[in-house]
């Protein structure tokens, strides 16, 4: 099995930066440290466009290793109930967000989960110590979205490869 998962930091800024080129408005250069991008406003507007039924934004937990995308309600083995996708419909989501963002080759986006992402938060001095770095409030959107993505991406790939379900994390 596959596991790695962008934290909600990182979710937020990939959802972001798709709603936000999706209407065409200016992506946010940064994002606060744990920032509640559900009540994001361009976020909240494609999650709520009935025009617009992308799993990323209606709370999808499980992407099935369907042929055909669509979202459905239904039970888990623990009695809960979660919404549920296809790998066909996140392939076209997340196929959508490159060409609205990057148009990057699958060798560029893969490269991403190492670098870009979160600020390092050490760094070592010039007498070879080890030393902390003033903590990071604020992150570099279209960094951390490129990371989340390519996570995604890679979680994707292996998923459709093996026939397995993506699950998120919680």
């Amino acid at each position: 099995y596959y596991t790695d998962k962008p934290d909600w930091d990182a979710l937020g800024a990939m959802l972001l930066v798709a709603a936000c080129l999706t209407y065409g408005r200016r992506v946010p250069k940064t994002i606060a440290k744990d920032w509640d991008f559900l009540e994001d406003p361009m976020i909240q507007k494609l999650r709520n466009d009935p025009t617009r039924t992308w799993s990323l934004f209606r709370n999808v937990a499980v992407w099935l290793p369907v042929p055909d995308p669509f979202i459905f309600l239904a039970p888990l083995p623990t009695g809960d109930e979660a919404m549920m996708g296809t790998l066909a419909g996140l392939r076209k989501e997340l196929e959508r967000i490159n060409e609205l963002a990057w148009q990057a080759s699958e060798e560029r986006i893969l490269s991403w989960s190492q670098k870009e992402g979160y600020p390092v938060d050490m760094r070592i001095n010039a007498r070879g110590k080890v030393c902390a770095q003033e903590e990071c409030t604020r992150f570099d959107t279209e960094s951390l979205a490129k990371f989340a993505y390519s996570i995604f991406w890679q979680a994707l790939c292996f998923a459709e490869k093996e026939k397995v379900p993506v699950v998120l994390d919680f």
